[in-house]
């Protein structure tokens, strides 16, 4: 956990947006770029009528934790001004992820992570947790938990199992929690853990370590399989697209594939074996690949070809062009191809090739699923204010990825 959380806070260059780390409003002391280690946390024990309690398949270990006998527990971040009322709690001890508000619970019974409320501005929108997003996590769990079967080995995602909302000082809060093991086809429910690796790790600057090269030119290197640095990050690509493709084709679950929410499992030996996704809250189901692939389409946040094809057709791309692309891709082959001398635009066109073979696997043609094929789509870069939508999707460049 140490190592990990260390990628998380010191190896992170942050968002092409430039506002991971600028406009918010968490105090100094509980932010990511702090020496402070880690912090308190008031875990509130609500009683059961006072709270929805949303679950998907919790292990036993963290439903003990929170489902209890006595009431529900409730993490709240120390910013949240409902401490200062007073209301009587078990502190736990906690340290910052790369989002300030995502938690790791360090002296629970399990590792596990809490998703807060923050009253607040982080980043860009505004990060309240109210019951519809809450429900939305969890659900979206559930229906990964029904997919394993249908997902490559590679393919792995952090379970957000159990969701808690409650109404304190009048107003609606809730708090998602994350399990710390990996669940997927393979497994993951239980046994050791293999060490994971936040995708903006591999190409970010360790702060404290600057002079060293990034993360990735160790990993592509030290691979004891005898690969080349340009044969293993192929290798890293094809993990990541497979994965991605196996999702969104496969079952309809769209992810939202930033570098933050993506990270790299490694097997015993150091090399790349499994993607790991985590933050469900802002996936999407599709709606035209869940009814012909006959799974279930009860969700809220949905793209619906047939309901409302701009949405669709916009968040499609903007899944893949804008936050796999330019998000992921973009930068780990500006990486490999700076300190390793890969070809960069050898590349990117292997990735187009790729995710079209890929595609066709599942019989899905791009040029039907993107559209326009020939343009992206994206949300404005600049400030936002999120509560209960988003601006639409705007058009963007000629795509690079497909």
């Amino acid at each position: 956990m140490r190592s990990l959380l260390h990628l998380e806070r010191w190896c992170n260059d942050g968002s092409p947006s430039g506002l991971s780390f600028g406009a918010h409003q968490v105090s100094p002391a509980y932010r990511p770029r702090t020496d402070t280690v880690d912090f308190p946390a008031d875990g509130l024990v609500l009683p059961w009528g006072e709270v929805e309690v949303c679950a998907a398949a919790p292990s036993s270990a963290l439903a003990r934790e929170i489902v209890r006998s006595d009431g529900v527990v409730f993490m709240v971040h120390p910013d949240n001004p409902v401490l200062r009322d007073g209301t009587p709690g078990t502190a736990r001890r906690v340290a910052p992820t790369a989002s300030a508000r995502t938690v790791a619970v360090l002296d629970a019974g399990p590792v596990h992570y809490a998703k807060l409320h923050y009253p607040g501005l982080l980043g860009r929108v505004p990060r309240e947790m109210d019951a519809k997003r809450v429900r939305a996590s969890v659900r979206m769990s559930a229906a990964l938990d029904d997919a394993t079967e249908l997902l490559p080995d590679g393919c792995a995602y952090l379970p957000e199992s159990i969701g808690v909302v409650a109404r304190l000082d009048g107003a609606e809060q809730g708090v998602v929690y994350r399990e710390f093991v990996p669940r997927s086809r393979s497994g993951g429910t239980g046994g050791g853990m293999q060490p994971q690796i936040p995708m903006f790790s591999l190409f970010s600057t360790d702060l404290r370590a600057p002079e060293d090269p990034p993360l990735l030119v160790d990993l592509l290197r030290g691979q004891g399989d005898g690969a080349r640095p340009g044969e293993a990050f192929i290798a890293l690509l094809d993990l990541l697209l497979d994965s991605y493709t196996a999702l969104v084709l496969g079952v309809g679950l769209v992810p939202e594939d930033h570098a933050q929410n993506v990270l790299i499992e490694l097997d015993p030996s150091g090399v790349p074996h499994r993607v790991v996704r985590r933050d469900l809250l802002d996936w999407y189901a599709d709606m035209e690949i869940r009814r012909l692939r006959k799974l279930p389409t009860d969700f809220a946040r949905v793209l619906d070809t047939e309901g409302d094809p701009e949405r669709a057709y916009g968040g499609r791309s903007y899944a893949f062009d804008f936050r796999l692309g330019e998000y992921v891709l973009d930068p780990l082959i500006a990486c490999a191809a700076e300190h390793l001398g890969v070809d960069a635009a050898g590349t990117r066109a292997w990735v187009r090739e790729r995710v079209h073979a890929l595609a066709a696997t599942y019989n899905v043609d791009l040029h039907d699923y993107f559209r326009p094929f020939e343009l992206t789509s994206r949300y404005e870069r600049g400030l936002r204010i999120w509560r209960d939508g988003r601006p639409l999707f705007h058009p963007g460049p000629a795509p690079v990825y497909r």
